[in-house]
């Protein structure tokens, strides 16, 4: 199980893409794959997608 309070204390507010692929040690794709699938919710700004820390918490309490 991961300890969210611990994890939430070292995540940036706002995550992009590339900060996902690093937080939970993934690909360019699977990143992707997962945002765009709706598995992880996203805001989009213009071009970019912004992943608030609230909404990778979320994701991450479902795979406990």
């Amino acid at each position: 199980m991961v300890n969210n309070s611990l994890l939430a204390l070292n995540l940036p507010d706002v995550l992009t893409v590339k900060d996902l692929q690093g937080y939970l040690h993934i690909g360019r794709s699977k990143a992707y794959q997962l945002v765009k699938s709706g598995t992880i919710r996203h805001i989009r700004i213009g071009d970019t997608i912004r992943i608030p820390k609230v909404f990778l918490l979320e994701y991450l309490e479902q795979l406990s």
